[in-house]
């Protein structure tokens, strides 16, 4: 029996229990500069895996938003790199970005965001998900 499988195995299986009820690891908690967390999580999505093209989906979320980690999730279970910003964690700068960026898509801004390549999914939405990575 591989003991350290098992510890990664049962580490991940809370991470996907804890993720969407908003439940931190102590790295996570252990930051206290928003904009830095922000940074941090995005970072560490990044390096979860590679799609098969090698693009990046960059998703936009609220740290209050249920459909927004359950969104982030979906996509970390499909080993797609994922750099996820949380709108109202990000500095000034960025939320201008964000807001600048989602314009175009959208007459209000609206969460969760995800953006691959040329396209656009807004709003928690599965199968769309899926469509848009499979491209």
């Amino acid at each position: 029996m591989d003991t350290q499988k098992i510890i990664d195995d049962a580490r991940s299986m809370l991470r996907k229990v804890a993720e969407p009820l908003g439940i931190r690891s102590e790295a996570e908690d252990n930051n206290k500069d928003n904009s830095q967390e922000t940074k941090e999580l995005s970072l560490n999505d990044t390096e979860k895996g590679q799609d098969k093209s090698g693009n990046v989906v960059i998703l936009y979320g609220l740290s209050t938003c249920p459909w927004c980690k359950k969104a982030r999730n979906f996509f970390m279970e499909k080993d797609v790199t994922l750099d996820y910003i949380e709108y109202d964690k990000a500095d000034e700068d960025t939320r201008k970005s964000i807001e600048e960026e989602c314009s175009s898509h959208m007459e209000k801004l609206a969460f969760p965001v995800a953006i691959y390549g040329d396209d656009v999914v807004v709003g928690y939405d599965p199968k769309k998900y899926a469509d848009l990575i499979k491209r």
